[in-house]
């Protein structure tokens, strides 16, 4: 099978940044959740713990920036540059924006498969090509001819979006292989501290020794 290679910035049907209001976001205000680097995770998914909304009346005004199903969002400058995300079913806000920290990307879904973008973007191939278009020293971050430094290989639609599931796929289970790490991470502090009690405040009142008189 022939694959073409073609620059992202050719199969790209939007590409912009969003903004925030005029003084900023108050915590606790707000009725659409606004989405900012920090909450783009490793995985390509999201964080949503440190919550931000915006107003309504800001979102109903933005012409730029408010976020549609199968978007790729982009961090496009700070310590984490490059970072990309993937909406799908695990945001649960809608409606839902962007500030300025982000791109929104969308592809021409007659040529291309979303996800099948998302995913070059998020591997260490793709994330590099995007770090091609890095400047600037103290606050450095990406321009939006990013695009035109990443290349995409692209087989025909079909296969696509044949990889693209296989890759959710894999990825679901990465998700759980790492879930259940963290529980048992869990569940084993908990046994010890119910056991033996904080070694800190040392509640059964044992006598602590240091490791090297046992030996």
């Amino acid at each position: 099978m022939k694959v073409n290679t073609v620059p992202l910035s050719k199969i790209v049907s939007a590409l912009e940044s969003g903004g925030r209001p005029p003084g900023g976001i108050v915590a606790g205000e707000g009725e659409v959740f606004s989405l900012g680097g920090e909450h783009l995770n490793e995985y390509g998914g999201f964080d949503l713990s440190n919550k931000r909304f915006i107003p309504r009346a800001f979102y109903e005004q933005m012409k730029r920036g408010v976020v549609q199903p199968r978007d790729i969002l982009i961090v496009k400058d700070g310590a984490t540059t490059g970072k990309v995300s993937y909406v799908g079913e695990n945001l649960p806000y809608s409606p839902c924006a962007i500030n300025e920290h982000l791109f929104r990307l969308a592809v021409d879904d007659k040529v291309a498969d979303s996800a099948y973008v998302f995913y070059y973007l998020l591997s260490p191939k793709g994330n590099r090509e995007i770090l091609q278009d890095f400047h600037g020293a103290t606050v450095g971050g990406i321009s939006q001819r990013f695009g035109e430094k990443v290349y995409v290989p692209l087989p025909p639609l079909p296969e696509q979006k044949r990889i693209a599931a296989i890759l959710a796929k894999a990825d679901r289970l990465r998700r759980l292989r790492r879930y259940a790490r963290e529980l048992s991470d869990t569940y084993l502090q908990s046994v010890f501290l119910e056991m033996f009690g904080d070694p800190v405040t040392n509640p059964m009142g044992w006598e602590v020794l240091p490791l090297t008189s046992l030996s």
